[in-house]
């Protein structure tokens, strides 16, 4: 997944430091340039809690829209099959490292552009898969 960051990125001229703004209810982020926008389609696979100390699966959130969580169906269902119980337990002890390794998992299965992850606040940090890269302009 690194690899496919780093080709969205540089395709994109996106390396750091660009504003961003995502929106669950339209499963979008938004990385806004100088004359346009780089707009790709997000499903968040899920959230970590440092309170908690838990990851839980954006399919097993109900907080998360649908439309931002809608093919992570296809992640579990390739836990099911191949009996992968990280893929199919809706939340489990874990952090950073854990919900990396299952962004991987989901970008994989997905065949995702690539991941980002954003920190809401001190507590919740959420992880999403990317796809459908576009410019649109102003």
């Amino acid at each position: 997944m690194q690899e496919r960051n780093a080709v969205w990125q540089q395709r994109f001229g996106l390396v750091s430091g660009y504003p961003f703004h995502w929106d669950l209810g339209i499963a979008t982020i938004e990385f806004r340039r100088s004359t346009d926008q780089v707009v790709a389609s997000v499903c968040v696979v899920g959230t970590t809690s440092i309170r908690e100390k838990t990851f839980l699966w954006g399919w097993a959130d109900e907080n998360i829209p649908q439309a931002a969580r809608k093919h992570l169906e296809q992640v579990r269902e390739f836990g099911t099959k191949h009996n992968l119980d990280l893929l199919t337990t809706p939340q489990f002890p874990g952090g950073r490292p854990e919900a990396l390794e299952m962004a991987a998992a989901a970008g994989r299965v997905l065949d995702s552009e690539g991941v980002f992850i954003d920190s809401v606040d001190d507590d919740l940090t959420v992880f999403f898969v990317l796809s459908g890269f576009r410019v649109r302009t102003w």
